[in-house]
């Protein structure tokens, strides 16, 4: 163990020592101390860390630019496409425009001739019925004349459609009159409807085909075949029924079924 005067000599000999090393990194060059080198360290790396940062920062503002031009050119494509489906659009509405006009055209037109015709089946009934009194009611028509007439009669009544209304005694037929409307219109006959006479009028024992000119019997006939073909699981009568009534348009008939 040191004694106290060998300790004091030790503190001295320590503090001789420090003021050595103090006295000697005076003397040294700057480029010697370690102080120095530790500024320039520090240095070095404050410049380096600075370069660094404006490095990322520039590459940063290199890849903002270049993702701005592409989501500009994405915006630009996207807009050029909205544009180009707006013509499509505008150019759709106008030919959906002019088909309505062309529409309507021809809506109008299909009426003017409607109209026409109705005007030409009225002129026409009247011929017909004025051909049927001159040749039924004229004691002064010979035999050819009586050809002549009738030829006209016949022509007169194929360009008149014919008509066939359908009554029915109750509802429980409804589907058998529905069959045979199916039917008749495949065969050109015009059905304006189908009407429920209960209440009416009486229904016949058996279904049977009216009509009011004599000239129109065979074509009574051929109904009464069509509504045998229809198999509507109803009674028919086999001869059509004569109705008298002078104002009747040509060509119209009546069919009318039993019950069952």
């Amino acid at each position: 163990m040191l004694t106290e005067e060998e300790l004091k000599v030790k503190e001295l000999q320590l503090k001789v020592r420090e003021l050595e090393l103090k006295v000697g990194d005076m003397e040294r060059p700057s480029y010697r101390k370690l102080g120095t080198w530790t500024s320039v360290l520090a240095i070095l790396i404050a410049i380096v860390s600075v370069g660094a940062q404006n490095a990322v920062s520039h590459n940063q503002d290199i890849l903002y630019k270049i993702e701005g031009a592409n989501a500009k050119k994405e915006l630009d494509s996207a807009k050029a496409n909205v544009a180009n489906k707006k013509k499509e659009l505008d150019s759709a509405n106008v030919s959906v425009a002019n088909k309505k006009k062309e529409l309507d055209s021809a809506t109008a037109n299909l009426g003017v001739a409607h109209d026409q015709y109705d005007s030409l089946l009225k002129q026409i009934d009247v011929v017909n019925k004025s051909l049927v009194i001159l040749g039924h009611s004229n004691a002064n028509v010979d035999a050819t004349q009586k050809r002549e007439i009738n030829s006209l009669i016949t022509q007169t009544q194929n360009i008149i459609a014919p008509r066939i209304y359908i009554q029915i005694p109750g509802a429980a037929q409804l589907g058998a009159a529905q069959k045979l409307r199916d039917k008749l219109k495949a065969y050109n006959f015009i059905i304006p409807g189908i009407e429920n006479v209960t209440g009416k009028a009486i229904s016949p024992a058996k279904c049977d085909v009216r009509y009011y000119r004599d000239e129109e019997r065979g074509e009574a006939l051929k109904i009464i075949e069509l509504l045998k073909d229809a198999n509507i699981g109803l009674s028919i009568r086999n001869e059509p029924v004569k109705v008298k009534n002078g104002t009747a348009r040509p060509r119209h008939y009546e069919v009318w079924l039993s019950k069952s």
